[in-house]
């Protein structure tokens, strides 16, 4: 049976923690039991709908149960708090009509300590206890999920079980604002907050469940509920005019806006904020209150959540280190597939889709209208479509030249990288996504074709850089691997002429001056458009000759 401390625990140094707990709370062990009711007050007050309090105050318990392995037990319904003591109640709820408990607040809840149980004006099983003052809005608030009054009872039951409010600093403990994060101290970081953007209206945009940092307090005084969602969930998105917290404690998930009238922006847990509690969070919200200063509809998402389903409309759908797969549904999505491997679905077969790739994107077009409309989608290895699941080197389809020369753009650094390899070729194009594929711009020296006008041009790396450098002379290559320590050898990758040849063309040469590297082209065109326009290019002539396409 848990019991109440009668101590002040040290902090932890997770400062989340530290911001969201008072020191108090109780003790229990694996699986634990505490046991509540709700009571008529010390001086006469009573409920006037029994039953709906204790409808209201199970289920706010039943809610909290979700996160952490306690047991809330019912006992009784009774005359006071000193009966609700007696028979072994340890979280009672009452009322308070003459400010003997509340002194003028609406509600309070007492710490899970017994420290205050005997001094003046408590009584022996004071600790835990909620009281609500019927001379305040507490008597009136409408305590339906996501209410003014569904707020303040999981609040004050917050501090029942040990929560602090995140603006205060006590028992060694910061506020929010002491660790740089006051722009936390809201309601829908914490049902500790008193901040609320939207107090206007006392129905709804309150918290429905414990909030983040209540969670992560709450996890880190009593461990974590491994039952709550543990098998394969969906998770199915609404309108919901307030905020959750969704706990999943295994399986493979999604979260699922397929239903809703608007778009999302889903965000699947990624980032640890606990070291004590140890668990991914992210978060899903309507896309157009994405940078409201406090959204009206909010979920904060913790656990291993794998997959999401995106609405008819546009929604931006980022993945985390799991395996995800990503649907972005009708409309124009943006979908960041993050680390892992992961996939991006779509409903028709890879040929009804033209496929492109601008700067760090996948743009993927479906020429049927308003059923995958157009995604742009970044860090996804595979594409799955009606008629398989293919890599982008799949169904962007490079053509394979004998002899060719394959060329990508690096938009990161706005330089060129060229290979021979087909399957380099195809790596590249399916895991590095700074480097566009730009096709055959020219070929190698073909075998046995004017033999004593070839050589063997030798490809560099440097690491400073992210690029690559090339060269056909000897000495040159030479005086790079002695004297340039940052630039790797990579060995011969093509031959290229020494001098022209029937069908041969010349490869231009060009040095950015305020970058140290070289731009490479068979263009003439390109080469003069280059040397008109960037003046930190200064060209230096043929650096050999390669075979044209023809």
């Amino acid at each position: 049976m848990a019991s109440p401390t009668s101590y002040v625990s040290p902090p932890t140094g997770d400062t989340l923690v530290d911001a969201s707990t008072s020191g108090w709370s109780w003790q229990t062990s694996s699986s634990d039991q505490i046991y509540w009711s709700f009571s008529d007050g010390w001086y006469g007050e009573y409920w006037s709908n029994p039953d709906y309090a204790y409808d209201r105050i199970n289920l706010a318990l039943t809610t909290i149960e979700q996160y952490i392995p306690i047991d809330f037990v019912y006992t009784d319904y009774y005359a006071n708090p000193g009966w609700a003591n007696y028979f072994g109640s340890q979280i009672n709820v009452s009322l308070d009509q003459y400010n003997a408990f509340t002194q003028g607040a609406w509600a309070v809840g007492n710490w899970p300590t017994t420290q205050f149980d005997f001094s003046a004006g408590s009584y022996a099983g004071k600790s835990g206890d909620v009281y609500l003052n019927l001379n305040s809005p507490a008597s009136y608030l409408s305590y339906e999920l996501g209410s003014q009054g569904w707020f303040l009872l999981l609040h004050e039951l917050g501090h029942a079980l040990g929560l602090k409010h995140t603006h205060d600093a006590f028992n060694g403990r910061p506020s929010l604002s002491n660790i740089g994060l006051s722009d936390f101290d809201k309601d829908w970081f914490s049902m500790m907050s008193y901040a609320d953007d939207y107090d206007f209206d006392q129905i709804q945009f309150d918290p429905v469940t414990p909030m983040v940092l209540d969670v992560i307090g709450l996890q880190a005084l009593y461990g974590k509920d491994m039952s709550t969602n543990a098998g394969s969930t969906t998770y199915s998105l609404n309108q919901y005019s307030n905020y959750h917290t969704i706990w999943d404690a295994g399986g493979t998930d999604t979260v699922d806006a397929s239903q809703t009238s608007q778009g999302w922006y889903i965000e699947l847990p990624e980032t640890i904020l606990s070291s004590i509690v140890g668990e991914r969070f992210g978060f899903a919200t309507p896309l157009s209150q994405l940078n409201y200063s406090s959204p009206l509809t909010f979920l904060w998402l913790e656990g291993d959540i794998e997959n999401a389903t995106g609405s008819a409309f546009a929604d931006t759908l980022v993945g985390n280190s799991l395996n995800n797969t990503l649907y972005g549904n009708a409309g124009n999505d943006i979908i960041d597939g993050d680390e892992g491997t992961d996939r991006a679905l779509f409903n028709g077969r890879s040929s009804e889709y033209t496929v492109s790739e601008q700067g760090l994107a996948v743009v993927i077009q479906d020429s049927i209208s308003r059923r995958d409309d157009t995604d742009t989608v970044y860090q996804t290895e595979y594409y799955a479509f009606s008629n398989g699941t293919f890599q982008l080197s799949d169904i962007i389809a490079p053509s394979d030249i004998s002899e060719g020369i394959y060329r990508f753009y690096n938009v990161l650094t706005g330089t060129h990288f060229y290979s021979t390899n087909v399957t380099e070729r195809d790596y590249v194009i399916n895991n590095i996504q700074q480097f566009n594929y730009e096709g055959i711009p020219f070929r190698s020296a073909t075998p046995g074709h004017e033999t004593d006008a070839q050589a063997p041009v030798f490809r560099f790396y440097n690491t400073d850089a992210g690029t690559h450098f090339f060269t056909q002379s000897e000495a040159e290559r030479d005086n790079v691997i002695s004297q340039l320590p940052s630039y790797t050898y990579e060995g011969e990758m093509y031959n290229a002429y020494t001098r022209e040849v029937a069908g041969s063309q010349a490869l231009y040469r060009l040095l950015n001056s305020d970058t140290g590297t070289h731009f490479y082209t068979v263009s003439e065109s390109e080469r003069d458009s280059v040397v008109a326009t960037l003046p930190q290019y200064t060209y230096e002539g043929i650096a050999y000759w390669v075979n044209d396409l023809l």
